[in-house]
């Protein structure tokens, strides 16, 4: 078999993996605190979130390279560290993530909100910290929405074509 078509094939499923790990964890926190928590700001991060599935993906691509090329000032900060970021694959973890972390929010979001908050106060009650509190009500009731969350951001991953291509520069290695 050729070289380049299996490199692409692992990069694909190497970044969608990381990307989908990040996902599960950021996707479920960001869920819980828009369910639970009300603050200045709730309705703008609200309104963040879905900001990827409004926008055309080449556009996101773009906003990444703006934010890490050389020129820029993320960019200029990652290159004195000795970190590539554009054209490599950690720009391709951040463009699936900017991409995908809607789709896990959004699967875990109304499940949450239908956990009721007087079991979580009850464990509380009864001597449960936070973490443990979340570990034993919560996840075990929003685990099916995350996995589903996650397996289709995963999906959605590999098939992303428009910001990968622009920030991965579509140069085979």
């Amino acid at each position: 078999a050729h070289p380049v078509p299996r490199a692409a094939l692992l990069l694909t499923l190497e970044t969608a993996a990381i990307m989908a790990v990040i996902n599960a964890v950021m996707g479920t926190l960001v869920a819980y605190v828009l369910v639970r928590y009300r603050f200045p700001g709730r309705k703008v991060l609200n309104l963040l979130i879905d900001l990827p599935f409004s926008i055309p993906t080449l556009v996101a691509g773009l906003m990444i390279v703006v934010l890490f090329g050389p020129d820029a000032p993320l960019g200029r900060a990652f290159g004195r560290a000795g970190v590539q970021i554009l054209y490599a694959p950690p720009a391709i973890v951040i463009a699936l993530l900017f991409v995908t972390l809607p789709i896990v929010v959004r699967a875990v979001e109304p499940v949450l909100a239908e956990v009721d908050v007087a079991e979580e106060e009850a464990a509380r009650t009864l001597g449960a910290s936070d973490l443990l509190t979340f570990r034993k009500v919560v996840l075990p009731a929003i685990s099916p929405a995350i996995v589903t969350g996650t397996l289709l951001g995963f999906a959605r991953a590999l098939g992303e074509f428009g910001s990968v291509v622009v920030v991965a520069g579509n140069l085979p290695k």
